[in-house]
């Protein structure tokens, strides 16, 4: 059987990387006022996804000249192993909140290929979801490989 890949380039990731922006930027501030979020914190986050943004825009384009506040790489990855960790959480709920049957042979480690073909658009939330959280693998790798290509099988 023959592999394909694609290469998926930081820029693929870009508009997951923006919507992860917008969600902090409308959930932080509530939470920061209730005193669950560490104002400090959460704007430093903010700061490094924006920097994730601002080097999936550059990529392949030649690097952006470094900040003096630019986020170091580990610092990139922490937040990104954030985001597949709530990422886990999101398709836990997702999944819990599928069909019996679905939810079941989810449960079972059934491929998302056969699931599609066994329950259609049922499986699309569970999917989208299973997507999202492969992009961000796929970056934490890039960070994580000196900022090369993500290939994807």
């Amino acid at each position: 059987m023959m592999t394909h890949y694609c290469i998926l380039t930081p820029r693929t990731f870009l508009p997951d990387v923006l919507d992860a922006i917008r969600r902090r930027e409308a959930l932080y501030p509530p939470l920061i006022s209730a005193g669950k979020l560490d104002g400090a914190a959460a704007e430093r986050e903010i700061h490094v996804w924006n920097t994730i943004a601002r080097d999936c825009r550059f990529a392949g384009e030649g690097t952006a000249a470094p900040r003096p506040d630019e986020p170091s790489a580990e610092e990139k990855i922490a937040v990104l192993k954030t985001s597949i960790r709530r990422y886990d959480r999101a398709l836990a709920k997702a999944i819990e909140a599928a069909p019996d049957d679905l939810r079941r042979d989810c449960i079972d480690g059934a491929c998302l290929h056969q699931l599609e073909q066994l329950y259609g658009d049922a499986i699309q939330p569970i999917h989208d979801i299973h997507d999202q959280r492969e992009r961000m693998e796929r970056l934490r790798d890039w960070y994580r490989g000196g900022r090369r290509e993500a290939r994807s099988a």
